[in-house]
């Protein structure tokens, strides 16, 4: 397989995979946070994510969207358990392209952090302090990129400062870096 960077100097569009949380539910897993399935129900991420590549997806996300320690916090898991669980996330995603037996890449991905809207008023208030932020992002990077993602998504930003905070964080490990932003 190509590498991703290769891939993408290719006149030709990417297929990537859809919603992750919502094919939870569609199952009946409804958990207070979507990454908690890397652990509860592994073979159900692994099947949600063949089921994308069986659909064409040439590129599928890891069921990280809301894996930051902050998300994590919220559900009752801390710091090392936030890290486990996406390590979890990358080796249900590799497992589903290893059984597919499809050249599909991986995706690190790296969803906004809960009260990222009061980032860019500085507001703490409701938000969450920039380097809390910071360090979300710079935990949540190492962590996909040690598992050997093959590029990082920092996807469906509001916060344009949160995202160059996210960029910031995962350019240090010299993987591609895509954004998509929301309005």
């Amino acid at each position: 397989m190509i590498s991703f960077e290769e891939r993408l100097k290719e006149n030709r569009p990417i297929l990537y995979d859809g919603g992750f949380g919502s094919q939870l539910f569609a199952r009946g897993i409804q958990l207070t946070n979507s990454t908690l399935a890397n652990e509860s129900d592994p073979d159900a991420v692994t099947d949600i994510h063949k089921a994308y590549i069986e659909a064409g997806s040439e590129a599928v996300g890891t069921n990280t969207f809301v894996a930051s320690a902050l998300h994590l916090d919220m559900a009752g898991k801390e710091g090392d358990d936030a890290d486990q669980i996406a390590r979890l996330a990358v080796r249900n995603a590799k497992r589903a392209v290893s059984e597919s037996g499809r050249e599909v890449y991986v995706a690190g991905s790296i969803g906004p952090s809960p009260g990222a809207i009061e980032a860019d008023a500085g507001d703490t208030t409701f938000g969450i302090a920039d380097e809390k932020v910071r360090d979300a992002h710079r935990r949540l990077s190492s962590v996909l990129a040690d598992e050997g993602v093959d590029f990082l998504l920092i996807e469906t930003q509001f916060s344009a400062n949160e995202a160059a905070m996210a960029v910031d964080a995962a350019r240090k490990h010299g993987l591609p870096i895509l954004v998509s932003m929301t309005y």
